[in-house]
């Protein structure tokens, strides 16, 4: 028995909305619906858990260590005795019950001064609701939990068939036969067995199942019960002859994912047994059958991902391409007859740009240059991701009236450089504000930064930058000066 076996698990009331699969008792869940009480009396500590729901309101105060219990009741009323004992400090625990919406149907209740039992009112039988219990100021206490009235267990049954007396005893075979089971309680989930290989299509939640025999003789179908709180299971037995006559033959053929079977006049395009019907006018026979088993040879797949700059492209499948995205192409295997699936997923890199504007009076010198009118630098590099970057300077020159008999000396001086990342800045004379010191990489990027005090002619500048060209820049209120430093570490 058991050789085929499929497992479904229902539920009896709709909009019901799970954080997580349903636990059985003992097994305590932080979240709703968190686990259903086996017993009518459940003993267990509130240590451990944390306080993600209901989430920023709560109308109890504050939450600290909470868990939840699913209840389902059986009247409009329920009551629930809550006993807390051995609990780390005096305050006890708090409780409260919510719908599945998390909006609450019951009041808060305490035993920080007496123990109070939980009485909800004007519920709906059979619906889902939620316990939260929590320790009252973060509490950790023993807590004993007695379900006192209105309140399921959720136990297995046997199952039921509907119209028992509808269900043939001999069928041909590939013919169907539907079991229909009655109305059962909330949470309890069926399992279908076979003898034999058998195609089981379930319909309405997996209560009822409709079965095709794909081999003949006495089959028995075993329907068994099951639930969270693991009773044991309890099962119905059905005995259905499958007669032999009228096979013409068995093909049990393997063809690749996503073909047809060409059989007659028919395509058989799914995995698993097929059944054409030849009408031969003998009832008996249950007409001519053949009985056809496919199974699929998964195509070969191979997938690579690329990633090149914009702009660029990439040579696959015999061309090149350079557009972002999915491509796709098949290549016959020659050994199993079937497709080599080639899929290349392609990324293409944003090139960086960027565009800077810097101001200088006339006769201010820029890399040896004295400054008369507006001008642009720029410089095209390739960043670490390999994609070329393009970084402009603009200098704009503001026009003085008068020009400095010393506008052809260079106002201050760096030394060394090129440096190791540590170096002097010397000006010919002190600045009575305070001065802002500005290194950028070639992207523009802020690599170091430092204010240094007025009434001082000598910077002393220490830094771990890595080899390469950088741009200072030294100003205060009154002047600017942009220079560039190459750093060979």
């Amino acid at each position: 028995m058991r050789s085929l076996a499929i497992s479904f698990f229902i539920l009896s009331y709709t909009q019901l909305i799970f954080a997580q699969e349903l636990t059985t008792c003992g097994q305590l869940a932080d979240e709703p619906p968190g686990c259903f009480l086996c017993q009518t009396t459940t003993i267990f500590e509130n240590k451990g858990f944390t306080p993600e729901y209901p989430g920023q309101t709560y109308e109890c105060g504050d939450i600290e260590n909470n868990f939840w219990i699913s209840i389902i009741p059986t009247e409009t009323t329920v009551v629930i005795d809550i006993f807390s004992y051995n609990c780390a400090s005096i305050y006890g625990i708090q409780y409260i019950l919510y719908n599945q919406q998390l909006e609450p149907v019951s009041t808060c209740f305490s035993n920080f001064d007496l123990p109070s039992p939980l009485n909800a009112v004007n519920l709906i039988p059979g619906e889902l609701y939620y316990l939260m219990v929590d320790g009252l100021y973060g509490d950790v206490c023993t807590n004993s939990i007695k379900l006192i009235s209105g309140v399921y267990i959720p136990e297995a049954k046997t199952p039921q068939i509907k119209s028992p007396e509808n269900i043939p005893d001999t069928v041909c075979i590939g013919e169907s036969v539907c079991i229909e089971l009655e109305n059962q309680i909330p949470f309890v989930g069926f399992e279908w067995n076979t003898d034999f290989e058998s195609d089981i299509q379930t319909f309405a939640k997996g209560q009822n199942a409709c079965i095709r025999f794909t081999r003949p003789g006495l089959n028995e179908i075993e329907i068994s019960s099951i639930n969270p709180c693991n009773n044991p299971d309890t099962s119905v037995f059905v005995s259905i002859f499958v007669k032999s006559p009228g096979i013409n033959s068995f093909l049990d053929t393997t063809i690749c994912e996503g073909n047809c079977l060409e059989f007659y006049d028919s395509s058989f395009c799914n995995a698993g047994h097929h059944f054409y019907y030849h009408n031969d006018g003998d009832p008996e026979n249950c007409g001519s059958v053949d009985l056809i088993k496919i199974d699929f040879l998964p195509n070969l797949y191979t997938k690579e991902s690329r990633e090149i700059c914009k702009g660029d492209s990439t040579f696959w499948n015999g061309t090149y391409i350079f557009n972002q995205g999915n491509y796709t192409y098949h290549k016959p295997d020659s050994i199993t007859g079937c497709d080599h699936i080639f899929e290349l997923e392609l990324n293409t890199k944003d090139t960086f740009y960027s565009n800077r504007v810097y101001e200088y009076n006339e006769g201010d010198i820029l890399n040896g240059i004295v400054l008369t009118n507006d001008t642009t630098l720029v410089y095209n590099l390739s960043t670490v991701e390999g994609c070329d970057s393009t970084v402009i300077y603009r200098i704009q020159v503001k026009k003085s009236s008068t020009n400095s008999p010393d506008i052809s000396k260079e106002p201050l001086t760096i030394f060394p450089n090129p440096n190791d990342g540590n170096f002097f800045i010397s000006l010919k004379e002190k600045l009575n504000t305070e001065t802002d010191i500005t290194i950028r990489d070639l992207s523009g990027k802020i690599v170091y930064q430092e204010k240094k005090p007025k009434n001082v002619s000598q910077f002393d500048i220490r830094t771990k930058l890595s080899s390469g060209i950088y741009f200072l820049e030294i100003s205060n209120s009154q002047n600017k000066w942009l220079k560039r430093i190459v750093v060979l570490d």
